[in-house]
């Protein structure tokens, strides 16, 4: 019988404090429903605007690539200075519209040989999509307009950021260019530990790989020249 007092008597107590408090109960209902509401709305708006982005990254792709084979270098001049105008008020968007906004603006910086600003592009781009397929792309591309500015020790940064992808599909290569990058810059040892990573990754005998083969021969002319030891 005791227990089951206990239990009367805690149901009677909870009903007496819903009641007492239902306006309270009531209130937070309404909180969380809205809250609920709003947070569907902003994940629909959030949807709605990467759309427009990426439509109008797109357009302005269009338009740039539109019959281009056929236009006069000036007139492809004129094309690329409007893309990159059109670009402006979307490059500080994040996410993947920030990503293909910097790429193409990078894209178009790097054919017209304007390096510095190539570099910033690509690495807003990879800054926007560090866990995308197109970080260590654009962390290579970075690293040559760096090259291109003759600033080595920024090459080799990006050249190694980009290898560290496993995945990426020119990774053999950005360890080569990281080497070189390294010898540009006078750091034979950093030069040697980038060409030895590549040799330990896929060794020539085995890969066949032409960087491979480069970065072995880069070991033994940095040895013949007397840059590293034996």
């Amino acid at each position: 019988m005791a227990v089951k007092e206990d239990k009367v008597t805690l149901e009677s107590s909870l009903s007496s404090f819903i009641v007492k408090f239902r306006g309270i109960f009531i209130a937070v209902a309404v909180i969380v429903i809205v809250a609920a509401a709003a947070f569907a709305v902003g994940v629909s708006l959030h949807s709605s605007a990467v759309e427009k982005g990426l439509n109008a990254v797109d357009e302005i792709e269009y338009k740039l690539t539109k019959d281009a084979t056929d236009l006069k270098d000036a007139d492809l001049t004129a094309r690329q200075d409007a893309a990159l105008s059109s670009l402006e008020a979307w490059t500080g968007k994040s996410g993947i519209v920030g990503v293909r906004a910097n790429f193409l603006a990078a894209e178009l910086y790097f054919q017209k040989g304007e390096w510095a600003k190539a570099k910033d592009a690509y690495l807003a781009a990879a800054k926007n999509g560090s866990k995308s397929y197109t970080a260590p792309i654009c962390y290579f591309n970075a690293a040559q307009a760096m090259s291109n500015l003759n600033d080595f020790a920024g090459a080799v940064e990006n050249y190694k950021k980009a290898a560290e992808f496993n995945e990426f599909y020119l990774r053999d290569r950005a360890y080569y260019n990281w080497g070189r990058a390294c010898e540009k810059a006078g750091d034979f040892a950093a030069a040697k530990e980038a060409y030895s990573k590549l040799n330990d990754i896929h060794p020539v005998v085995e890969s066949g790989s032409e960087w491979s083969k480069l970065a072995k021969d880069r070991l033994i002319a940095l040895k013949i020249n007397g840059k590293i030891d034996q």
